[in-house]
C-alpha cells in the first residue's frame, strides 16, 4: 500500500494540473467591453474558449489514474498470492549454534615448553629383550584408565580402591591429599575428563628397581566446592585446561610381568596363572600388574627428562 501512494498522488496532481490549464484557457480578454451610444456592448466568439479540447485533456488524466489504479490492485493480488505461495513451502530448520569450549593450558602454561619425547618404539624394543610377552599398547591402556581412577578416587575422597595399583608410599600420598581435603570440608572435581595421549617417556634402572614413565595429555574443568554450600571456592567448572602428567611405575629389576611368584601387594603366594591373589584378593600376573604406580606429578618448568637410562 505504501508503494501505491507516491503514484497515485502523482496521477491526482497531473489531473489537477489539466484541469487547472482548461479552466485558465477561458480568459478575461475573450470578453469584449465596449461603450458607445451611451452605453455599453458584451459579446464574445465560440473560437476564443475551445471547450472541447479542455475536456479531453480532462478525461485523458481520468483515465491515467484509473489505469494506475487498476495496475496497483491486480500486481497486489499477485505479490499476495506469491507470499501466500512461499508461506506454504517446506522451510530448511535452522541449525543450532555450537558453542566449542575453549581449552587452556594449566597452571597458566607452566611447563607448557618443557619437550617430553616420545619413545614408546624404544622402550618397547629394550623391555622385549627380557620379557618377549610385554605390549606396550596394553600398559598404555592401563596407564590411562589408572589416572582415571586415581581422579575419581580423589573426588571421591576413597583412595583405597587404587590400593592393588600404587605403591604403599603413593598410597599414603594420595591419602594425605584426601585427609586435607576432608579436614578443610572441600570436594575437588574432575568434570569432562578427557585423555589425549599417552605414550612411554622414559625408562631407569637404577640397580635394584627399574622406572617406567609414562606422559598423559589429559583435559579437564578442575575445580573445589564447598561441603556445606556447594559453592566453587577454587577453580571454574567452565574452564577446561589441558594437562601433561607424568606417571611413574616401579618394579623390582629382573620382574618380568605375567610371571608368577609372591603376591606384590601382600607377598602372599600365587598360583600359577591366576589373575587374583588368593589372600588380598588383589588382581595379578596380568596386564602389567607387577608395575606399580609410585610417582605422579604434571610437568612443570623445572621439570628434566630421565630420558633411557639402563
Amino acid at each position: 500500500m505504501k508503494k501505491k501512494i507516491p503514484v497515485l498522488m502523482a496521477a491526482l496532481i497531473l489531473t489537477a494540473a489539466m484541469f487547472c490549464l482548461s479552466v485558465s484557457a477561458f480568459d478575461a480578454n475573450d470578453y469584449d467591453y465596449s461603450s458607445g451610444g451611451g452605453g455599453y456592448s458584451y459579446s464574445y466568439s465560440s473560437d476564443d474558449f475551445d471547450g472541447g479540447g479542455d475536456l479531453t485533456s480532462l478525461l485523458l488524466a481520468i483515465v491515467v489514474v484509473a489505469i494506475m489504479c487498476v495496475y496497483w490492485t491486480i500486481k497486489g493480488k499477485i505479490e499476495k498470492h506469491r507470499n501466500k505461495k512461499k508461506s506454504k513451502m517446506p522451510t530448511t530448520p535452522q541449525q543450532p549454534v555450537i558453542q566449542q569450549t575453549k581449552v587452556v593450558p594449566a597452571n597458566n602454561g607452566e611447563g607448557i615448553s618443557v619437550p617430553i619425547p616420545n619413545r614408546t618404539v624404544d622402550i618397547r624394543d629394550i623391555l622385549r629383550q627380557s620379557e618377549p610377552g610385554f605390549s606396550e599398547q596394553t600398559f598404555l591402556g592401563d596407564a590411562v584408565k589408572y589416572f582415571s581412577d586415581i581422579r575419581g578416587a580423589i573426588c571421591a575422597k576413597n583412595v583405597d580402591m587404587l590400593r592393588p595399583v600404587v605403591t604403599p608410599e603413593m598410597l599414603g600420598y594420595l591419602g594425605s591429599q584426601t585427609r586435607m581435603l576432608c579436614d578443610r570440608h572441600l570436594t575437588e572435581h574432575c568434570d569432562d575428563l578427557t585423555v589425549t595421549n599417552a605414550y612411554l617417556t622414559s625408562l631407569v634402572r637404577d640397580g635394584s628397581n627399574e622406572f617406567l614413565t609414562v606422559c598423559i595429555g589429559a583435559q579437564f574443568a578442575r575445580y573445589l566446592t564447598d561441603d556445606t554450600t556447594g559453592m566453587i571456592v577454587e577453580g571454574s567448572a567452565g574452564n577446561i585446561c589441558s594437562y601433561r602428567w607424568l606417571m611413574t611405575f616401579s618394579r623390582p629389576t629382573g620382574d618380568i610381568t605375567g610371571s608368577t611368584g609372591e603376591c606384590p601387594h601382600c607377598g602372599a603366594p600365587i598360583v600359577t596363572g591366576a589373575e587374583k591373589c588368593g589372600y588380598c584378593g588383589c588382581p595379578v600376573g596380568v596386564n602389567s600388574r607387577e608395575w606399580l604406580i609410585c610417582n605422579l606429578d604434571t610437568v612443570h618448568d623445572s621439570t628434566t627428562d630421565r630420558g633411557i637410562r639402563i
